[in-house]
């Protein structure tokens, strides 16, 4: 067998030492893991709950600034650079 074949052959060789070694501290963290993805689950649905009220509270103040618009528009001339 030439060197290059040993060289190779090592080369797979430690390739398949780590990927087993990869899938083994994997196999060790997958309860962290799931527990880090049901917290992130969990986060989610409050970060949505959150911009769905934000999202409404959006809409009250376009409505309020369209009406304080409406009240500007109704004050005389004169009143209308206090604010």
């Amino acid at each position: 067998m030439h060197a290059i074949w040993f060289v190779v052959l090592a080369i797979v060789l430690v390739g398949a030492a780590m990927l087993a070694a990869g899938l083994l501290e994997l196999r060790r963290r997958l309860p962290a893991l799931v527990a880090a993805l049901t917290a992130l689950r969990q986060r989610r649905g409050q970060l949505v709950l959150l911009a769905e009220r934000s999202g409404s509270l959006d809409l009250e103040l376009a409505a309020v600034r369209s009406r304080l618009a409406e009240v500007r528009d109704e004050l005389p001339v004169s009143a209308r650079h206090r604010s």
